[in-house]
């Protein structure tokens, strides 16, 4: 568009956050650079290489020429993004199922159910993984999207060996810890106060789009008190919803099913409904 700047190697801004979630969605595989609003040399090369992709499956159809691949955004790599855009969205109202889904390489997020017979029956505190682990799991699920080896079972005894839990309740920045690399900085935890629908909406969204799963505590709508009554995990989007990995379910596996309703966070009408009221932000 006319209106937009180009942009190139030093440049800063909100448009280059923008350029930088698209080139996530559009580039196969996922090239999963960071999107901080730095036009860096991490961000022209994969600005080059969606050139080059553009160029073997798309440019000429769309702007009759082949772009440069010199990493630089100009007016003919603006018009050939926001084709790539249009289709995407052209593509979600075709077909209803259509999900993105966020991926580590070819990894997602998988689903680890509470109940399951492997780590259901191991206590917590008074209580098993089964009836009060949905955040441990949840945390599980994140770990090991990442690389780590760890599930329920092998989390709770990290746990159990790092004084994790206060009760039934976990220390997050102790699960967290789980996941640390040797000679890293631990993982950091936010949590933001929001009250907004758009604000949960927003943030969600932006992480999803730069390939990172989100841990939403939600209020069950037979409820209502505004509290968490359990987690989930953000792990994709379709055309209305936000996809998620529900640990209290063996249905809940959105990152497998995400046609499904009980995966869909605001259409599911698991417990009278899944309303978000907090969210975990991570940086692993």
């Amino acid at each position: 568009m006319s209106d937009r700047r180009n942009l190139l190697f030093g440049t800063r801004g909100s448009d280059v956050e923008k350029l930088q979630m698209m080139l996530n969605r559009f580039i196969d595989p996922r090239p999963d650079i960071t999107v901080d609003g730095k036009f860096g040399n991490g961000t022209k090369a994969t600005v080059a290489k969606f050139q080059t992709q553009a160029n073997q499956y798309r440019s000429r159809k769309i702007i009759g020429e082949n772009l440069d691949t010199d990493g630089i955004v100009g007016p003919l790599t603006w018009k050939v993004l926001d084709w790539y855009e249009e289709d995407d969205k052209k593509g979600r109202e075709r077909d209803s199922g259509f999900a993105t889904l966020v991926r580590n390489g070819g990894r997602k997020v998988p689903h680890f159910r509470q109940g399951d017979p492997q780590w259901g029956s191991i206590k917590l505190g008074n209580k098993t993984i089964a009836s009060k682990g949905c955040a441990m799991c949840s945390v599980a699920m994140c770990l090991a999207y990442y690389g780590h080896d760890i599930n329920p079972a092998t989390l709770d005894a990290y746990l159990d060996a790092n004084n994790g839990y206060s009760g039934n309740n976990l220390y997050w920045q102790k699960a967290f810890d789980a996941g640390q690399t040797p000679g890293c900085r631990k993982p950091r935890l936010t949590w933001p106060n929001y009250r907004r629908r758009s604000d949960f909406i927003d943030t969600i969204m932006e992480r999803l789009w730069q390939n990172l799963p989100t841990l939403i505590g939600v209020d069950y709508g037979t409820s209502g008190d505004g509290l968490e009554d359990h987690w989930v995990v953000a792990v994709g989007y379709n055309q209305k919803d936000i996809i998620i990995n529900d640990p209290a379910i063996a249905a809940g596996n959105g990152a497998a099913n995400p046609s499904q309703e009980l995966t869909h966070l605001y259409d599911s009408r698991r417990r009278g409904g899944l309303t978000p009221v907090r969210l975990c932000l991570f940086e692993v």
